[in-house]
């Protein structure tokens, strides 16, 4: 056991630097940022020196060393549930899928916290380009008390930074409209995760689908679009919040990752999303980018 934390002192003591993993490329042939490999807590908080390695240290504590560099969450098994205190409330995470990793929390936002997005957006929403029917609207937190306390939740959620996020993508679907399946994980600095949040329930189809999900049977039912017969699909539900890892654990993308929106059968969709990144897309407060 001496040993075991003697070396494990000085992997953490490692310049950040030295832990860098040196790969230009992943193993879909997507470019990676040179990504320094982290130890977390089974609770998401990082290991950065000695005295946090020390701290609570019996013998008996699992760490989790995540080649990629920032802590996802361990899918266990399918239905796998966990309790976690995100910010402000304590939440279920649930496991949906494990190729791709998939967690769905009920009642993440408040219904009131909902209809305050929805409103705030519906003057803005404009239709972005041809290939995608539906219309979107960058939602900015700032001064906004409401939006800053969910931003917070989202945080604390993931184990990420602030400025590892992007603003919230607010979305409308009306009859028929989706979005057709993407990969999220792109080149160099990359998604690490998106949570996705269903703002009003829909009477018929509007579900997040992952196609390419394993270890699900195809469904048959003329009520299902063809495009969302196969992998996992995930039905809205005002103030569920969806989150799916785009990257995995060793840093490099996740093929089975692809997601899309099936069609709005009936009524009127609202939901939103939030992108996490794996490095800061933005100064953290009260620093300054160098002159």
């Amino acid at each position: 056991m001496r040993f075991l934390r003697a070396q494990l002192e000085r992997l953490v003591s490692m310049p950040m630097e030295h832990r860098d993993m040196q790969r230009k490329h992943d193993r879909n042939g997507v470019g990676l940022v040179e990504q320094p490999w982290m130890m977390f807590g089974t609770d998401g908080k990082a290991i950065n020196s000695v005295p946090d390695l020390a701290k609570g240290f019996d013998g008996s504590r699992v760490l989790l060393l995540f080649l990629g560099g920032r802590f996802i969450y361990p899918g266990i098994q399918i239905n796998h549930e966990r309790k976690v205190f995100a910010h402000d409330k304590m939440i279920t995470l649930k496991t949906l899928s494990l190729q791709p990793l998939v967690y769905a929390v009920d009642a993440f936002l408040e219904k009131e916290e909902c209809k305050h997005i929805i409103e705030r957006s519906a003057p803005n929403m404009k239709k972005i380009s041809e290939s995608r029917t539906f219309s979107t609207y960058l939602l900015s937190a700032k001064d906004d008390l409401k939006l800053l306390n969910i931003d917070e939740r989202v945080a604390n959620l993931t184990r990420t930074p602030l400025h590892y996020h992007e603003q919230v993508q607010v979305q409308q679907y009306n009859h028929g409209q989706q979005y057709e399946s993407q990969l999220d994980y792109k080149k160099w600095k990359n998604r690490l995760a998106t949570v996705f949040w269903y703002l009003s329930d829909v009477n018929l189809g509007g579900e997040m689908n992952f196609p390419s999900a394993v270890g699900f049977e195809p469904i048959d039912d003329e009520n299902v679009a063809s495009e969302c017969s196969t992998g996992l699909r995930v039905k809205p539900r005002e103030g569920k919040v969806i989150l799916f890892y785009s990257l995995l654990p060793d840093g490099t993308g996740d093929k089975t990752s692809l997601h899309g929106e099936c069609p709005v059968g009936h009524g009127q969709k609202w939901a939103a999303n939030k992108w996490i990144w794996n490095k800061q897309l933005r100064m953290p407060p009260g620093e300054h980018h160098p002159r």
